[in-house]
């Protein structure tokens, strides 16, 4: 794999001056006989202040990098591999089988205490044990290896008897050097690869030629000559100091081989045991694939002009954000971006724009472009896509907005928020004074919170979209869910999509050519809000229609908007739920469509229905305050509510106002609840019908006698 893919050669990892820190977490696990004898290393804090101090001559070498014993022309000399080490903690146990462990066996005690303490493998598994033998002296797993671990053995209080301190040292470059076998090191004496052509070949560890003193040319090169006692300096040998060469001297590395280092940090499994970040970043500034799984340590910037595409997992250190310039595109093709720490969420996407340029400029200089398809995925980000710039310290800069959106069959899972587009108005290029669509849109997408969800207190999910001051992006057949509606109270649930003077549709998705014979329906599940939509200042257009609304608490909110349309859709509004009574202590019934203040309305052929067999306590349709204009509720079902439809406030005029047409309802309280208002303006219109245009709704006929109409209120006819 690593010769074939070019994302992997060890050109790419060479560690310079802007290049992250990386520390790997490491935990001592000390094995001793059944009585708890046996070990040096005793479960005293001296001990394990001896066992930091070996650590930090661990650190020592591999920061304080030495000049090599052979230089090799043109060869780079780094002077810090940028690698780190910290002691966690020491664990101690009293098993006299396993305390004599030693060669292939160290993955059998990692196994051990996975299994039977498995917060403990939290940090690097570091095992010493009591075999007597000390050539070699310890293994390491290697760095294909799945349960990553060293061993060393010998580790008993005779090997430590006449120790006067350079013991410790000693075990520190035995660490160092076992270590190096985790990130893919081989010894320059018996293991390290030798084939001149080679992309893995270390030309600055044994020159890029055959040495003269080698019969294996002109190919390949000769393995060095090792040994504890063999000194590097000595012409008549070819014993180095390299960090891998077996001498008491070892201390260098060179620049290829701290770029496997590196490398293995990125991609092999010994990254789950380091971290780091830098706030360098690292800048993508042409077009390319990654394919490899990265680990991340740092930022990551898409420059201008640029195309970054996704198609593996790339893992974000929770500080780290991805950015996309003005200019550049990320595409998330099959891939994932999530964090790489189990429990923290990292911050997420920024697409950068330009709020005074129009997206309907050819080849999109000036905006910023994110598109996630094929099961592309985003995962715990405190904001997955944020469409703009947030600076340095965490505030929005305005002037970055009108980057681009767009996905189809994508995740944004376990976010705190999905989406935040702040205000960017599109316009025609050749006429800013004519606004045009957005041109984001999200086809076939899901937005999910779900099992996964990283527990934080007082941390809730927030709302999968947030829309302010933005014009006609679409959603079809995309799905808002919370899976896990039990793990909180119902106004934690999180909202779908909140728009503040934003015009939005939602609708279909029809994953085949037109005419649409298997169209999918947007749904929204188990939210506290589904829509939350609201004007303060701008005309809005919203439309919402062939949407499936499940257990919402309160399914579409829509107040100050004029003519919103509801239309084709199905409401199962849930049963009261108890816990809203702490922010809500009135009005907090649940319903499935509330519209405040808003006039122009077209709520039609929707069905309104309770999710369970309980309807108490809960409203289909809402109506308060549509003023004197006509409006109408027509041709709707609504089954087994607490009140079909509610009229509050006035929604009458002399002779025009609301009025009820061609509605069904069946097994309801009330069918249309009509509430006092005043003597002048009653709640809805004063004529609801005429012979010749009957109203032509169904009613309950439940038997009570307000069932069908119950009217607070002044006379309608």
């Amino acid at each position: 794999m690593m010769l074939r893919n070019a994302n992997l050669l060890l050109n790419k990892y060479v560690p310079n001056s802007i290049t992250p820190v990386k520390t790997i977490h490491l935990s001592f696990h000390v094995w001793r006989n059944d009585n708890g004898t046996g070990n040096f290393w005793q479960n005293t804090q001296a001990y394990r202040d001896t066992l930091r101090m070996v650590v930090g001559f661990l650190n020592w070498i591999y920061t304080e990098n030495v000049a090599f014993s052979d230089p090799i022309s043109n060869a780079v000399f780094i002077t810090d591999t940028k690698v780190r080490f910290e002691l966690d903690t020491v664990y101690y146990y009293n098993n006299t089988t396993y305390s004599d462990y030693w060669i292939g066996q160290g993955g059998i005690l990692t196994n051990y205490v996975s299994t039977n303490f498995p917060e403990r493998i939290h940090s690097f598994p570091y095992h010493l044990t009591l075999h007597n033998v000390t050539n070699p002296f310890g293994q390491s797993s290697g760095f294909t290896s799945l349960v990553q671990n060293i061993i060393t053995w010998n580790q008993n209080t005779q090997a430590y008897a006449n120790n006067d301190g350079g013991m410790f040292f000693m075990l520190a470059l035995h660490m160092a050097h076992e270590f190096g076998h985790n990130f893919n090191l081989g010894h320059p004496y018996d293991s390290e690869e030798i084939e001149i052509s080679n992309p893995e070949f270390l030309w600055d560890l044994f020159g890029a030629e055959t040495q003269e003193w080698c019969n294996n040319g002109p190919y390949f090169v000769c393995y060095q000559d090792a040994g504890w006692s063999c000194n590097p300096f000595d012409p008549s040998n070819t014993c180095t100091n390299n960090i891998m060469g077996g001498t008491s001297s070892a201390r260098h590395f060179t620049a290829l081989q701290s770029a496997r280092v590196h490398r293995c940090l990125n991609v092999n499994p010994i990254r789950n045991y380091a971290w780091g970040y830098s706030t360098n970043p690292l800048n993508i500034t042409e077009s390319q694939t990654w394919n490899h799984g990265p680990k991340m340590y740092q930022d990551l910037v898409i420059k201008s002009g640029a195309t970054l595409t996704l198609t593996c997992e790339l893992l974000m250190p929770y500080q780290g954000k991805v950015v996309i310039e003005r200019g550049g595109k990320l595409i998330i093709d099959g891939g994932v971006i999530k964090c790489s720490s189990i429990d923290k969420r990292w911050k997420g996407i920024e697409v950068w724009g330009s709020s005074n340029k129009s997206q309907y400029i050819l080849d999109l200089p000036y905006q910023g472009q994110l598109e996630i398809i094929n099961g592309g995925k985003i995962e715990n980000a405190e904001v997955a896509i944020f469409v703009g710039k947030v600076n340095a310290q965490g505030i929005n800069e305005t002037g970055y907005e009108g980057g681009l959106v767009s996905t189809n069959g994508s995740f944004i899972s376990n976010c705190k928020t999905g989406v935040i587009f702040n205000p960017y108005h599109n316009y025609n290029p050749a006429n800013p004074s004519i606004l045009r669509p957005n041109l984001s849109s999200f086809k076939n997408s899901t937005f999910e919170t779900n099992s996964s969800w990283i527990v934080v207190a007082n941390v809730y999910p927030v709302a999968f979209v947030n829309l302010t001051e933005v014009e006609g992006i679409y959603f079809r057949g995309c799905a808002f869910v919370n899976s896990v509606p039990d793990n909180f109270v119902v106004y934690r649930r999180g909202k779908g999509i909140v728009a503040t003077d934003a015009y939005f549709y939602v609708d279909q998705y029809c994953p085949s050519t037109y005419p649409c014979t298997s169209p999918v329906n947007t749904t929204f599940s188990n939210l506290y809000y589904a829509i939350d939509a609201s004007k303060t200042w701008w005309d809005d257009v919203l439309s919402v229609e062939y949407a499936v609304f499940n257990s919402n608490y309160r399914s579409i909110y829509i107040s100050s908007i004029l003519n919103p349309i509801i239309m084709n859709n199905t409401f199962n509004i849930p049963d009261y739920d108890h816990s809203i009574d702490i922010i809500l202590p009135t009005n907090n019934q649940p319903y499935g469509l509330y519209l405040n203040q808003s006039t122009g309305y077209a709520v039609e052929n929707n069905s309104f229905n309770s999710s369970t067999s309980n309807k108490s306590t809960k409203h289909g349709v809402i109506v308060n305050y549509s003023g004197a204009a006509n409006n109408r509720i027509y041709n709707n079902t609504f089954t087994a509510l607490s009140v079909g439809t509610a009229a509050q406030g006035q929604n009458r005029g002399t002779n025009t106002g609301l009025v009820y047409k061609c509605n069904e309802f069946t097994n309801c309280n009330r069918d249309i609840s009509i509430a006092p208002y005043s003597r002048f303006y009653g709640n809805v219109a004063l004529y609801q019908g005429s012979l010749t245009e009957p109203a032509a709704n169904l009613f309950s006929l439940a038997g009570t006698s307000f069932s069908d109409i119950y009217n607070e209120s002044w006379t309608v006819y």
